[in-house]
């Protein structure tokens, strides 16, 4: 059974199975791209890349993954920790973008080591404007290929206009209805 680490339910796994999923979505999407990313650590890097996420189509970091713009393939290295993970990961995300984009954080170990941990975060589009409001970071970024870019002008009045318009999207599927 393949896992679609975008759309299934990632809660039914157990810690192998989900270990598995990300060792195979490694080696079968090696590559960053629009809806994906790597990660060796959580950084401020990695709070950027969940802002633009949630700004631009969705997507997912995995986090434990060390993946170098020249490398090849995906080494999967870990996290060293002997606690939860993903509790540092949804703390940061919820203290420092605003509003909070919608997101899940899956965590497992590797099935060798159990110090070793890895991270799933899977972000849904959001019809929000998504800022980080840590100091010293830039605000509004947003996916652009393989990387989380600073909005540039054009592309914050999009999403302005973007987040405008749902209420407007919203009377005009009522009214049609």
């Amino acid at each position: 059974m393949t896992i679609n680490l975008f759309r299934d339910d990632l809660n039914t796994l157990t810690e192998a199975e989900l270990y598995s999923a990300i060792e195979v979505f490694a080696n079968a999407q090696p590559s960053e791209g629009w809806r994906h990313d790597y990660t060796e650590q959580w950084t401020d890097t990695a709070l950027k890349n969940i802002a633009a996420f949630s700004n631009t189509f969705g997507g997912i970091l995995i986090v434990g993954v060390r993946k170098g713009k020249t490398d090849l393939a995906c080494v999967l290295l870990g996290i060293e920790s002997e606690c939860e993970y993903k509790t540092r990961i949804a703390s940061s995300i919820a203290a420092n973008i605003s509003p909070t984009p919608f997101y899940d954080v899956f965590e497992c170990h590797k099935p060798s080591d159990s110090s070793l941990k890895f991270c799933v975060v899977r972000v849904r589009e959001g019809k929000s404007l998504h800022l980080i409001t840590k100091k010293g970071i830039p605000p509004v970024y947003i996916r652009n290929e393989d990387e989380a870019l600073v909005a540039d002008a054009s592309q914050l009045r999009w999403l302005i206009d973007r987040e405008r318009d749902v209420p407007s999207l919203a009377a005009r599927v009522e009214a049609q209805v």
